[in-house]
Order: C-alpha cells, then sequence, then structure tokens
C-alpha cells in the first residue's frame, strides 16, 4: 500500500507523462476488451438453448419427407424438426404490416427448449391433415401489435388474409438460429404440396443429439440413410447427402476466421501501445537514478526497487484498462452499428462479466509486460560510478531502439494486411456487373397463398403493376424477377435436354429466373442472340425460355443454343424452346460470376408456390426519390399487397459486400492507430537519442559540422531502425498473412505493389517522426553543453 500510495503522488507530480501513458493503454486495452466482446457474444457464449452443444444443423435444404425419415429411421438424435422462414402480413385494417415469421414442423419448439406465456406451443397435433389453422406469436409482437391482450388467447387473427386461431404467446428470449421471426405457423398441413414433394428442400432442419452420441457417428448414420433413400427415391435423392453441422458452427460461418484476425489484430496494437509505455518508463527510471541510487544506499535492495516499480507500472496498467472500458463501450456499440446482416447475435455484445474479467486480466498483464524490463532496469541502477551509468545508458538506449524496431514490425503487419484488403476489395468492387445499376429502383413482393394461390390470378395482379409504374412520371423502364442477380440464392431446377438420354436424378441443376417482357431493358442488359420475350409469350403460348452464356458454355459447347429444346424435370411434357441469349451478370455477391441459367417469361409459370416476385424501375433521376412511387402503384393494384426492402440497386449491391467493407474498416481502424502509436513510439525514442547525445552533438557542432549534418546524422539512425523493423515486419508477415488469405480477392499475400506502399507508408513515418528531434538537435549550443560537463 506504500508503493502504491508513492507511486500515486508520483504520477500526480507529472500530469503530462501520465496522461500519455493512460491514453496509450486506455486506447490499446479498450480496442481489444471491444473485440473480445463481439468475439465472446458470437462465438464464445453457449446458444440460448438447453444443451446448445447436442444441437445440430442439415447444410443444406431439407424436404419433409426426408426430415420424417430422419425421425423414423436415425437412432443418433432424440429431435428432430425444421422451418422454413416467411413473411406474414398482418391485417390493421389498413395497409397490412409485413412481420418476419416461419412455418415450422410440430417439435421444433421442444427441440429449442421455447417456454409459451401464454396458451401452448405448436406441436404435433398441429400438423395432421384437417388441423384447424393455428398461430403462435411472440411476446414482442403479443405486446407491440395485440395490446398485451390476455384474452387474445383463442381468438381469431388475420395473417396473409387467411384467418387463424391463436394458441400461445412465445416467451420471451426465443429467436430461431440465425432467422428473425414473430410469427410462427404449423407447416403442415399449411402447405400441403409442399410438404408432400420429396424434391422440396426448403426446410431448415435442426436436429439434437441424444445422450452419448457423437457429430461423427451421426453423420455416418446419415450417410446410410441417405444412401438408402437414394435406391428407394433416385429421382429425387441421388447425390443428396445430409451433411451436419454444429449449430454454432453454421451461424458463425466465414465470420469466425475473421472474429479471430481482428482479435489477433487489436493484439498487435495493445503490444505496441505496451512498447510505447515501456519505452516511457525506461526513460521515465533513467531520470530517477539519483532516487534509485539513494534508496540502494539506504539498503533498499534490487527487488524491494523492482516490487516499487512493479506496483507503479500495475497501478497505471489498471487506471488505463478503466478508461479503456470507455473506449470499449464507445467501440461495442459501433462495432453493432456497422455489423453487416450475417454477422450473428450482434444483439447480444455487452461488457458482461467475462468481457470485464478479460479486462481484468489484460491491465493486469500489461502492466506486468511493459513494468518488467523498465524495473529491471532502475533496480540495478544504483550507486553506479560514471562509467557504468555511461555504460548503462547506452544498454538503455539500445534495448529502447530494439523496442522501437518491434514496434515498426507489428505496425508493418497491420498496415499490409490493411492494404491488402484495400486493394482487393478495389479490385472486387471494380469487377463489371453485367448490367447497369444506377437509377434503380428495386422492391420485393410476397404473396398469400390464401388469396394468391392461382397463378393467373398473380399474373394479372404483375399486369396491373406493370401498367400503373409505366404510366408514372420518370419511370423509364419496369422490369419483374423472381430472383434478383445480386443478394439473391440461386433456385436450382433439375433440367432435360432433348436428344440426351439421362436417368432420373442426373439431371443437371440450372438457375431459374421468371421475369417479364421488360425485365432486360429495365436492367440495361442486351439481347445478344435472337429475341426477347414479349407480350405474346403468354399461358397459353409456345413456352420459352432465354439462356445466359453460362448456360451455352456449360451445355452446348459456347455453340448456338437458339431454337434448343428443353424441358424441367417433372413437367415431361412440355419442351420449352430457347429463343435468345444474354451476357452473364454477376451471382449472389460481386465476387461470384453467374451460373447457368434460364429465363422464362413469368406469365409462363407453371410451379404455383413460387409466389413472390422483385420489382426493378428504371427512373429518370435519384432512385430512392420513386420509393413513393413504386409503393402506391402496388397499393392500386391490390392495397393487401405490401411491398417490402424498397432500396435503390446500388443499396442492394453495396449490402453484397458489407462483410468485407466490415471486416476492412476495422483492420484499416487498428492499422491507423498502430500508425500513431509507433509514429509516438519513434518520436519518444528519438527524442531520448538527442537527449542522451547531446554531448556528442554538441562537439560535432563545434568541430564545425553544419545544421544539415545533424540532421541527417539523427534521421539516419531513426531510418536504420525502421529499416531493421520492415524487414523483421516482412518476416512476421510471410508467417501472418495465410490467415487473411480467405478475406482477400484478386491478390496474394506477397502482392508487390501492396507491400512496398506499406514499406513507404512505414518508412515516411519513420522519418517524419524522427524530423523533430532531428532539427532539435542540429540546433543544440556547444557552449551550454560543454558548460553543463
Amino acid at each position: 500500500m506504500s508503493d502504491l500510495r508513492y507511486a500515486l503522488r508520483a504520477f500526480l507530480k507529472t500530469p503530462v507523462f501520465t496522461f500519455v501513458v493512460l491514453l496509450t493503454l486506455a486506447l490499446g486495452i479498450g480496442v481489444n476488451t471491444a473485440m473480445f466482446s463481439v468475439v465472446n457474444a458470437v462465438l464464445l457464449k453457449p446458444l440460448p438453448y438447453p444443451e446448445p452443444d447436442q444441437l445440430l444443423r442439415v447444410r443444406r435444404g431439407s424436404s419433409y419427407l426426408d426430415m420424417r425419415d430422419w425421425a423414423a429411421q436415425a437412432q443418433s438424435f432424440s429431435a428432430v424438426a425444421g422451418y422454413r422462414p416467411q413473411l406474414f402480413d398482418f391485417d390493421t385494417g389498413d395497409v397490412p404490416e409485413r412481420t418476419d415469421g416461419a412455418f415450422v414442423t410440430g417439435g421444433l419448439f421442444q427441440l429449442l427448449g421455447a417456454r409459451p406465456l401464454l396458451g401452448r406451443l405448436i406441436d404435433e397435433r398441429d400438423q395432421a391433415a384437417g388441423a384447424p389453422r393455428t398461430v403462435v406469436v411472440s411476446e414482442r409482437f403479443w405486446r407491440t401489435r395485440l395490446g398485451g391482450n390476455r384474452d387474445a388467447i383463442g381468438r381469431p387473427v388475420s395473417f396473409n388474409g387467411a384467418t387463424y386461431q391463436l394458441v400461445g404467446i412465445v416467451a420471451s428470449g426465443f429467436d430461431l438460429p440465425g432467422d428473425k421471426a414473430d410469427v410462427f405457423a404449423p407447416f403442415y398441413p399449411e402447405n400441403r404440396q409442399e410438404a408432400e414433394a420429396r424434391s422440396a428442400h426448403t426446410l431448415r432442419g435442426l436436429l439434437r443429439l441424444k445422450s452419448g452420441a457423437t457429430l461423427a457417428s451421426a453423420q455416418s448414420e446419415m450417410d446410410a440413410l441417405a444412401g438408402r433413400l437414394e435406391q428407394t427415391y433416385p429421382a429425387t435423392n441421388r447425390q443428396v447427402r445430409f451433411v451436419l453441422l454444429p449449430l454454432n458452427d453454421s451461424l458463425v460461418g466465414s465470420m469466425r476466421s475473421a472474429l479471430w484476425i481482428l482479435l489477433g489484430t487489436v493484439t498487435f496494437v495493445l503490444m505496441i501501445a505496451c512498447v510505447n509505455v515501456a519505452n516511457l518508463l525506461i526513460a521515465r527510471a533513467a531520470a530517477r537514478r539519483g532516487e534509485m541510487a539513494v534508496r540502494a544506499a539506504l539498503g533498499a535492495s534490487p527487488g524491494r526497487l523492482a516490487r516499487q516499480l512493479l506496483s507503479e507500472s500495475l497501478l497505471i496498467a489498471v487506471s488505463g484498462g478503466v478508461l479503456g472500458l470507455a473506449v470499449a463501450y464507445a467501440l461495442t456499440r459501433a462495432i453493432a452499428a456497422l455489423a453487416p446482416e450475417s454477422l450473428p447475435r450482434v444483439d447480444r455484445i455487452a461488457l458482461d462479466a467475462p468481457v470485464l474479467l478479460f479486462t481484468l486480466v489484460a491491465s493486469l498483464a500489461t502492466g506486468l509486460v511493459f513494468g518488467v524490463l523498465p524495473s529491471w532496469i532502475a533496480s540495478r541502477t544504483a550507486l553506479a560510478d560514471a562509467a557504468r551509468d555511461q555504460s548503462r545508458g547506452s544498454a538503455r538506449q539500445r534495448l529502447r531502439s530494439m523496442l522501437m524496431v518491434a514496434e515498426i514490425a507489428m505496425a508493418l503487419v497491420l498496415v499490409a494486411g490493411t492494404g491488402l484488403l484495400l486493394r482487393s476489395f478495389s479490385l472486387l468492387v471494380s469487377q463489371p456487373l453485367g448490367f447497369e445499376a444506377t437509377h434503380l429502383l428495386t422492391g420485393n413482393i410476397k404473396f398469400s397463398a390464401a388469396r394468391y394461390r392461382d397463378i393467373a390470378a398473380r399474373t394479372r395482379f404483375f399486369d396491373e403493376l406493370e401498367r400503373q409504374l409505366a404510366a408514372s412520371p420518370g419511370v423509364t423502364a419496369v422490369g419483374l424477377v423472381t430472383e434478383m442477380p445480386i443478394g439473391s440464392d440461386p433456385l436450382m431446377h433439375n433440367l432435360a435436354f432433348e436428344g440426351r438420354a439421362m436417368a432420373p436424378g442426373t439431371e443437371p441443376e440450372v438457375f431459374y429466373r421468371g421475369i417479364n417482357a421488360g425485365y432486360f431493358n429495365a436492367i440495361g442488359v442486351p439481347v445478344l442472340r435472337g429475341r426477347a420475350f414479349t407480350t405474346a409469350d403468354t399461358a397459353t403460348s409456345t413456352p420459352v425460355a432465354i439462356g445466359n452464356q453460362a448456360f451455352a458454355r456449360e451445355y452446348y459447347a459456347g455453340g448456338d443454343v437458339i431454337g434448343k429444346r428443353v424441358r424441367w424435370v417433372g413437367n415431361a411434357a412440355e419442351w420449352i424452346t430457347i429463343v435468345g441469349l444474354v451476357p452473364d451478370v454477376r451471382g449472389v455477391s460481386l465476387d461470384s460470376g453467374d451460373v447457368p441459367a434460364l429465363y422464362v417469361p413469368y406469365s409462363q409459370e407453371r410451379n404455383w408456390w413460387r409466389m413472390w416476385m422483385d420489382v426493378v424501375v428504371r427512373t429518370a433521376g435519384d432512385p430512392a426519390a420513386f420509393a413513393p412511387t413504386l409503393r402506391q402503384a402496388a397499393a392500386r393494384a391490390d392495397r393487401t399487397i405490401p411491398i417490402a426492402r424498397v432500396r435503390p440497386m446500388t443499396d442492394v449491391v453495396r449490402s453484397s459486400t458489407a462483410d468485407r467493407r466490415f471486416n476492412l474498416f476495422l483492420i484499416g481502424a487498428f492499422a491507423a492507430l498502430a500508425i500513431v502509436l509507433a509514429a509516438a513510439g519513434t518520436y519518444g525514442v528519438m527524442a531520448y537519442l538527442v537527449a542522451q547525445r547531446s554531448r556528442e552533438l554538441g562537439i560535432r557542432i563545434a568541430m564545425g559540422a553544419n545544421p544539415a549534418e545533424i540532421v541527417r546524422l539523427v534521421m539516419g539512425h531513426g531510418l536504420r531502425l525502421a529499416v531493421a523493423g520492415t524487414a523483421l515486419g516482412l518476416a512476421i508477415w510471410w508467417v501472418a498473412a495465410r490467415a487473411l488469405q480467405g478475406m482477400m480477392f484478386g491478390v496474394t499475400a506477397g502482392d508487390p505493389r501492396t507491400l512496398a506502399g506499406a514499406i513507404a507508408t512505414l518508412l515516411a513515418m519513420t522519418l517524419i517522426a524522427c524530423y523533430g528531434p532531428a532539427r532539435r538537435a542540429s540546433r543544440v549550443d556547444p557552449l551550454v553543453v560543454l558548460r553543463s560537463e
């Protein structure tokens, strides 16, 4: 306690020194605490379900019939369930409110351990043929939309134009894994045709392992079951495999490696901060040589002196950690606001007990790291004669130079990583889209099965919507498409080719897009050969399709596809004639090309369940300004059909790179902080060097050295240290760069332009940081220096 009280008084007497050290530590510890809170929430915290380690997910979509076979034949699972996300339109008496929801199988709530707040949850009795329509809502929906009325249980509510009986309220705290939902309805018999089609892989399958079962044994059993189903149902289950993933792993996906990389990045920032503080404390210890000598002369042992200095280090480290919590709080809020939609459990990011413990441990470890060297040096600077003191001064300078080399090396790693991600992002966003995204407004429409199960009714709605939009001022073209070129997952269908014999189930999968006649004109895609669709392509005319270049390359060796005939498997009697060829467009995201695809007129749609469509409107001005026009046109076509996700196409493209932009922003911000800290450390080392060599510099000036020579001498010394740090940084980079490879596009870890830029940045930073001390050195008055000697 005596040491701590003395340390507090000493720090209060040097406010500038204390402020610089606390600021450096607060930044270093704060960014680490913030990133750990993200990693803890997303990766380390268990999922909010009972025994989450036993929960598995099937990698791809599954059919209802396949899931029933899992439950009946697999012995590794205690529960099997699934769900399909579904938007529900809640009838408010005016324009319906669109709400996130899901169709669920009977055991889903039980598998995930959900509890009813009121009433009951959906179970197997709701899955029986002929069962009444029932629905369960979240506590949030019950309180905000139903007024929190307990009498709502058992009463009818209207969703998607149909009447449901509200049977229960699920207690707060329950969420589907990876999906938002406030409304839950039984999957069967609501979607009977879909449920009875083994080829409809629309459900997200969840399974719970039995006690004692392992992922490996469950996967082996599922592989055997997939083989049996393939033999029994070759037309629908050929090459269908059920790949099991731990539920948490499936939710995090590719963000896992990115988050660990970001945590490693901020660890480098903390190490640079530690180096800076160690340099400051070494300088402070050198200034306290007299004090240490007096203490030693009065009987203090080296261990006693080291304990006192280490106490000072721990005090200021813990203080820096407390300030770091304020930095972490601000950063976590910023990270949560900037996080892409693909980052799960963002709402669980908080400075909770594990994060506070991490901050404490990081603070204590930091105090030990930057306090050991200064304490060790100062404890041995006792009763030294002038020669030994000069020797120790040289040793201190060598140590500080080594620390400067280390922080430049770490800064280079961060700058090189940022440079590569920036160059990768630049290459990514400069990729040609294959269509014109500017002046394009998009919106999504989903129909209810109750009112728009008939394909002809949907066609009439689209025709009216197109007519309303085409008549609106400022609208130059109107397009309709079932899946947007960017941001939509491909919906694949098996395709058979005229004149090619294929065994059932071996037909290739091709991307299906339903469009209107004006779609290609709206998005700015030319028809390369053949013709576009026209209003004459109706439900009663000859079925036609337009292929993309990837389709022609894959199935016709790049030859002419015009006039070729194909058919979707399941519609054996209906041949489709290919009448046109269009260029490829970007696929799901900018870093994926287009897959083989066929475009068909939406008026010739044969699948009743495809009850969605994206609207694309080309405008003469700012597309965002036409959002009310689009909503009003949809309301005039049918007031009960809301239009969702209305946004410019440029925003859709931008959102497809959200993950990369998020990673780049954070790593770039941390690298910028590292450069600032490294520059401050370099400045401190060079300023200390000038102070230590003032006698030598004074003699040089007295003997005729001009100021330019002194500046070159000091800056040359700094530049040599920077070159050494750069060499060390490159060696570290070659080891660390492999972790970044999965986050890059179009560049490699050894990209010479990027590495050259990183090296130039660090060398320039060093020269700038050295210039101030060098200028002061050139102005040393030799008379003052020699008189002091």
